[in-house]
């Protein structure tokens, strides 16, 4: 990878997590772990998930390095002036946290999203996704801090506790790339990470609905402590959820090919308005399949990533077909986001997207911020202001 490519400690932060998920499922008796809890594989399918896992990975690198070489459409967006975007996500996060109090509804755990005008808005103004963006593509600005601890009120007050690990990893590269030391960063994660416990009942409770003081009852801290640090490891690694589908391939493609999930052309956010609207059948996208898979009987909204390699292996059609749409929506990807910016900051930023929606497997997600993409590039347009001085 190229020299200032400063994200390379959380590229391998997460190959060394896959390592160490594999050590540990091979020594406690091939159980896998995460959300694949109480499932056993065998240990050359386990090892063979780590391999699967590194060479997607190396795919990945490859691809957006090539990528990365391409210029950009235009650098006319990226030459003017951020403010006027940076208000209007301001004022959508203090409308979005607003309605979201009043009506109970976007909460984690619950796929209620209404049916009014309001909420159709919100959700093709994915408010978390176009923070997102502005975060990772605009270097600096005085708003930022606004419109970070607005962001932060919005998913806590939504249950969303993962979203705080991306800003920490933000966090990281932005000051990496600042030569700033990482030590604040650092001690916000040790922070974080002791604290997770109590960030578990405070989400649960905003889930339920449930007061919080009702939740944060005495408990054992070490035990609680040691499931929940287990519970985001598990989460990260996905050697088990790769021999998970390994071991039941048959079936999962079976139950794709019989129309209970969606082909991977149809994973994208543009499906799912079509079938809001009637127009497409009923399916359920991958991560749903595997979780519903998981548990027949669980009534939830509950989904597992079933990483890159996982959702590609599920898909099947001679895996040429998959592999050629991830491709695309790659380069769409990276086309869109050199359009808003194409500096160290943004390209080192881009991977970082790739880590955290592509190589999970979360292909419907990384769909949204395709889409997301393109309604940045239309806001900023339309919000454009000749650009005087850098903010």
């Amino acid at each position: 990878m190229r020299k200032n490519f400063y994200t390379t400690p959380i590229t391998l932060l997460i190959l060394t997590l896959n390592i160490a998920a594999t050590i540990v499922v091979i020594n406690n008796s091939e159980l896998l772990i995460g959300d694949l809890m109480g499932f056993k594989s065998e240990t050359v399918v386990i090892i063979q998930s780590l391999i699967y896992i590194s060479l997607s990975l190396l795919f990945l690198s490859v691809l957006y390095n090539g990528l990365e070489k391409i210029k950009p459409l235009t650098t006319k967006l990226a030459d003017s002036n951020s403010r006027p975007i940076a208000i209007f996500l301001i004022c959508l996060e203090l409308l979005y946290i607003t309605y979201v109090f009043n009506t109970g509804l976007f909460v984690a755990g619950n796929n209620e999203r209404g049916g009014g005008v309001i909420s159709a808005l919100f959700v093709l103004l994915n408010v978390d996704v176009l923070v997102l963006i502005f975060l990772t593509h605009v270097k600096t600005s005085k708003y930022k801090p606004i419109i970070i601890m607005l962001w932060i009120i919005s998913f806590l007050q939504r249950g969303w506790i993962s979203y705080f690990f991306i800003l920490i990893l933000i966090s990281f590269i932005d000051r990496r790339l600042k030569n700033k030391k990482n030590w604040k960063a650092g001690v916000v994660l040790i922070c974080f990470i002791l604290a997770l416990p109590f960030v578990e009942q405070i989400k649960n409770s905003i889930r339920s609905g449930e007061a919080i003081s009702t939740q944060l009852t005495f408990f054992d801290y070490a035990d609680s402590f040691n499931q929940q640090f287990m519970k985001v490891v598990g989460r990260v690694q996905t050697v088990s959820h790769v021999a998970f589908i390994t071991d039941n391939i048959n079936q999962l493609q079976n139950l794709k090919n019989n129309g209970e999930s969606t082909d991977f052309f149809e994973e994208n956010f543009i499906y799912i308005i079509a079938k809001k609207l009637g127009s497409a059948d009923d399916k359920i996208n991958t991560p749903d399949l595997l979780a519903r898979y998981i548990s027949p009987s669980l009534d939830s909204s509950w989904n597992v990533n079933p990483s890159l390699i996982g959702w590609i292996f599920i898909q099947n059609d001679l895996y040429v077909l998959p592999i050629i749409w991830v491709v695309l929506l790659c380069f769409l990807f990276t086309m869109l986001s050199k359009i808003i910016a194409n500096d160290l900051y943004a390209m080192n930023m881009r991977w970082l997207f790739w880590l955290v929606f592509l190589f999970p497997g979360w292909i419907f997600q990384f769909t949204a911020v395709i889409f997301s993409l393109l309604v940045f590039i239309l806001l900023k347009y339309t919000l454009r202001t000749k650009r005087v001085k850098p903010l």
